[in-house]
């Protein structure tokens, strides 16, 4: 059993099913209704780097009380939120940060052979492969992130393409004249996340596993240490073995099994616009800005805050 129908759900789903099991998902809304829905669809293992790294902390002390900046973190009075945010200082260190970025480096070595399997598998979902091409205002920012570069491709990542104004602009025409520099990562990916919800969602119903909507998870069945099903509203659902895949929700549900996950709730923004009267190549980082355009079949989509 699988209880989350994200993309996380449901890639677990789908490996299983290929394994030979047998497998129910459940989700509480509907398939990829929370965090799967309406992000940029960016496959980047070169900026797949921890979000906890040296210097975040006085960054996010200026950004704290602006809601218009990249990182905005609302401060209420809740004790497990400030003990998360100070388990999350702690982290932002050079030697957790490199340790980090390493384990990272090495979970996405096969990050695009997979996404290959899938689509020679038959999930229909649209992926594109012209890299992401990363924008910046000033020569110096561009220099700053060239060093992190330097230290993905050491990891494995394809080198860096640097673009000044004029190719830069012979590449992507939509490039305003305030950008310096630019630099493409030529190995990164981008799919529309809804189609490849959809398309799991078509192969897995072809593969024989059932999706279960609006089935939210309200307890669990024990029989001494062993967890052998849970309850929603429609009774109890017996399981051999249980995933959970339910985004910031799964910590709830771990808490009821005696687990404690440090889990905080995130909220990003996008907005997509259909047919849009300016096309781009493809995936733009607007790297001081924090913010990021993905160009699907018929729409761009713009990607802010956290």
């Amino acid at each position: 059993m699988i209880v989350g129908a994200g993309a996380i759900g449901l890639c677990c789903a789908y490996a299983l099913r290929r394994r030979g099991m047998q497998v129910l998902v459940l989700d509480r809304t509907a398939p990829g209704n929370g965090a799967s829905h309406g992000n940029g669809g960016w496959i980047c293992p070169t900026l797949s780097d921890p979000l906890p790294g040296p210097g975040l902390t006085l960054a996010s002390l200026r950004w704290l009380l602006q809601p218009e900046s990249p990182l905005y973190i609302r401060p209420r009075l809740d004790p497990a939120f400030w003990r998360w945010l100070w388990r999350f200082r702690r982290h932002c260190n050079e030697g957790v940060y490199h340790q980090g970025l390493t384990a990272l480096a090495d979970l996405n070595r096969s990050t695009m052979a997979l996404f290959d399997a899938l689509a020679q598998d038959g999930v229909a979902f649209e992926m594109r492969s012209q890299g992401l091409l990363c924008l910046f205002l000033s020569r110096e920012a561009a220099r700053a992130e060239q060093r992190h570069l330097f230290e993905m491709e050491r990891l494995g990542c394809p080198q860096a393409y640097w673009f000044d104004p004029e190719p830069l602009r012979s590449y992507e025409p939509a490039v305003s004249p305030a950008v310096a520099v630019g630099l493409l990562l030529p190995g990164e990916r981008h799919v529309r996340p809804e189609s490849l919800l959809t398309g799991l969602q078509v192969r897995l119903q072809e593969m024989g596993v059932e999706i279960r909507a609006h089935s939210p998870v309200l307890g669990f069945e024990r029989a001494g240490y062993a967890v052998t099903g849970v309850r929603t509203p429609r009774g109890v659902e017996p399981a051999e073995r249980i995933v959970l895949a339910a985004g910031v929700w799964t910590a709830r549900l771990a808490a009821q099994l005696g687990c404690s996950l440090p889990l905080e709730a995130g909220k990003g923004y996008s907005v997509t616009m259909a047919e849009p009267a300016t096309s781009i190549r493809g995936p733009l980082h607007l790297t001081e800005a924090h913010a990021g355009l993905s160009p699907f079949v018929g729409a761009i989509r713009i990607l802010g805050t956290m």
